[in-house]
């Protein structure tokens, strides 16, 4: 557990004090620089539930997204695609479930024991509020002029044994093709390789990823890069303009920082993960988040399901 204080937005890291970002969906709106100012034991994080309980406000009212909402969204995303440019949008949805009786560091415990492969968070400042996840994507990380993503797209049943679909493989490619783009036109990489695709497993689900490393000229604004690279078509869609404009008239509500990235920028290397697979922490009640990325080729009620699928990640644990 690291206790964090927040610094100007124009700071930047030193050899011996790393800095903490926490951004936002829209990272133009919403973008947090933290220093750590201490860190603690595991004997300390017993008491966190405590800590937070008095700094955890009461949820907004919301009416959480219905399914008919949902299915109509990705049916006019489906007939408003064309052929060369926006080929895809990443639609998401939320629900709330009652926080009573829940306690976040055994929830925090058990998503660790489940999900060891994952980046499993949970993050509490006064600008973001709170935050519990267990994301099994990263951004961008490296050392030097050393530079990884991976693209995660797809999704399916974990129990489904057929191949994947050309449409999960498209969307697949689209993120690929993406964060190769950034990474030679950005900082004019040396060299690029990919591996991939292939199946990870979360949880109830599994996805189609692929690995891609650079060798940059020189080593990298790690922030910059990020904020070059965020929103990938993963958690986007496939122009980003017109996923942009679609998602503001479409999905219905603000994502905040669901979608956003978060990790360590230190002087010369970076670790920054997408915030997926999450829920914010109220006094009341938590808000859950999921989403699928919505082609041609997608299915609504399809669609819908894989939301519920990915929900399921943090309701079977919260205890």
């Amino acid at each position: 557990m690291v206790l964090l204080s927040t610094v100007d937005a124009h700071t930047v890291p030193t050899p011996d004090q790393p800095l903490f970002v926490f951004a936002g969906f829209k990272a133009s709106e919403h973008l947090h620089l933290f220093r750590i100012t201490d860190a603690q034991g595991e004997t300390d994080i017993k008491e966190l539930d405590s800590l937070l309980k008095k700094h955890l406000t009461l949820a907004p009212e919301i009416s959480p997204d219905s399914k008919k909402h949902f299915l109509n969204a990705v049916e006019t995303a489906i007939k408003s695609f064309d052929t060369t440019v926006f080929t895809k949008v990443v639609l998401s949805r939320r629900a709330t479930y009652p926080a009573k009786g829940i306690t976040y560091v055994s929830t925090f415990a058990e998503l660790s024991r489940r999900y060891p492969d994952a980046m499993v968070f949970l993050m509490y400042s006064p600008e973001t509020g709170c935050w519990l996840g267990a994301t099994p994507e990263r951004l961008l990380y490296g050392e030097n002029k050393e530079v990884h993503s991976m693209s995660l797209a797809g999704t399916r049943l974990t129990i489904d044994p057929t191949p994947w679909a050309e449409k999960e493989l498209e969307e697949q490619k689209i993120v690929t093709d993406y964060i190769e783009e950034v990474f030679s036109s950005a900082y004019h990489a040396i060299s690029i390789k990919k591996n991939g695709p292939y199946e990870i497993v979360a949880g109830p689900v599994k996805h189609l990823r692929t690995d891609i490393s650079g060798t940059l000229l020189v080593m990298p604004h790690w922030l910059q890069l990020a904020l070059q690279l965020h929103p990938t078509p993963a958690v986007l869609g496939s122009h980003h303009a017109k996923a942009m404009e679609f998602i503001k008239k479409y999905e219905g509500y603000d994502r905040s920082y669901y979608t956003g990235f978060f990790g360590f920028w230190n002087f010369d290397s970076a670790d920054f993960y997408v915030n997926l697979r999450s829920m914010q922490i109220f006094d009341d009640q938590v808000i859950l988040y999921a989403g699928a990325g919505i082609t041609a080729g997608s299915d609504a009620e399809s669609e819908w399901r894989e939301t519920e699928l990915k929900m399921q990640t943090l309701l079977s644990v919260l205890v």
